[in-house]
């Protein structure tokens, strides 16, 4: 599996533990406030109601779980994109320990805390819950050993977050970047609210984002080619080829001094139109950015509406990021011709 496919993956299933939560929690406090309203006026001097919520709450917690695992699984891919194919198998299976040992926690602490409850409200006297929590609490404690066993041989962190911290990001790509996760933080907002909006949004962001990655890299080609030549050189030697020619009697002379003296006049012109490529790249990339900021300002306005009334954030989105990826392909089109002729 690729970068992409398994954060689309990540995308999808934290999307969906999202909804999945909301909705649980939902059903959870409205039929609980219902059964305690009963319990009170039925019953009041036995709260017989907390043996639901605890029960259903251990449920609620399982899902919690699967929210914080799916948000965690995503972020360590939002935070080093970048990393090798390597590099993602070792995340992946890790990512997959993580959760086992996340929601072993989860559950045997929850069971913990309804058998605690039951004890406490049946049988005070005698601490029985004490019994299986140890037992649960040796089932974790060996879990952590393999779990941390299984970390340290996969090397997750080492290699992945080291080589982060060495890397050295493009200003223009680190300013998209930390614009994608502010725009991620709001679309959490507003996804139980838009989920339609939100599901297709996430996904275009990240091939804006991508593409704006690519043109950093191609601005970095275009001043690495702009680096190996020395354009004064190139013009003092022309004036060298131009002063000889003027002297030279020989028309053989002159006819070598001539061709190299258009050689030289070629080279000028490619520099020209690598610069004027250079600063249309900027210019773009400068755009696009913006584009970035205006999205998050949208969003956030958005954000404080119940429905949906104007659709066009996404479609001019949308159409932004087609732009974009289209002068992306004529841009290497263009560069590939450049270096050709």
């Amino acid at each position: 599996m690729d970068l992409k496919s398994y954060k689309t993956e990540l995308q999808k299933k934290e999307l969906k533990t999202i909804n999945e939560l909301h909705s649980h929690l939902v059903t959870y406090i409205a039929v609980n406030l219902g059964l305690f309203l009963l319990n009170m006026m039925t019953s009041s001097g036995y709260p017989w109601f907390l043996f639901v919520v605890g029960g259903w709450g251990i449920g609620v917690a399982s899902h919690w779980g699967e929210r914080l695992v799916a948000f965690k699984n995503l972020q360590d891919i939002n935070d080093n994109p970048n990393i090798t194919d390597t590099e993602l198998e070792n995340l992946i299976i890790y990512h997959k320990s993580r959760k086992n040992f996340m929601l072993h926690i989860i559950s045997n602490a929850s069971v913990a805390i309804y058998l605690l409850m039951i004890n406490l409200l049946t049988s005070s006297g005698f601490m029985w819950s004490f019994i299986p929590i140890i037992g649960m609490a040796v089932g974790v404690a060996s879990h952590w050993g393999q779990f941390s066993r299984h970390q340290n041989r996969e090397r997750i962190s080492t290699n992945i977050y080291t080589r982060k911290m060495e890397e050295k990001i493009n200003p223009q790509l680190e300013s998209a970047l930390k614009l994608k996760e502010s725009i991620i933080e709001v679309i959490d907002g507003i996804r139980y609210k838009f989920k339609n909006f939100a599901s297709d949004l996430l996904p275009k962001i990240d091939n804006y984002v991508d593409t704006i990655e690519l043109l950093t890299k191609k601005e970095e080609d275009l001043n690495n080619s702009l680096e190996e030549v020395n354009e004064q050189d190139l013009l003092n030697e022309k004036s060298d080829m131009i002063a000889k020619q003027e002297k030279s009697e020989s028309k053989i002379l002159i006819q070598e001094y001539d061709k190299l003296i258009k050689d030289i006049d070629k080279h000028l012109a490619t520099i020209e139109k690598i610069k004027e490529q250079k600063e249309i790249l900027g210019i773009k990339i400068t755009t696009s950015i913006n584009s970035l900021k205006h999205l998050k300002l949208e969003l956030i306005s958005l954000s404080s509406n119940t429905t949906l009334e104007d659709s066009s954030i996404l479609d001019d989105f949308t159409e932004k990021s087609l732009e974009l990826a289209q002068y992306y392909k004529d841009l290497l089109e263009s560069y590939d011709d450049l270096y050709r002729k």
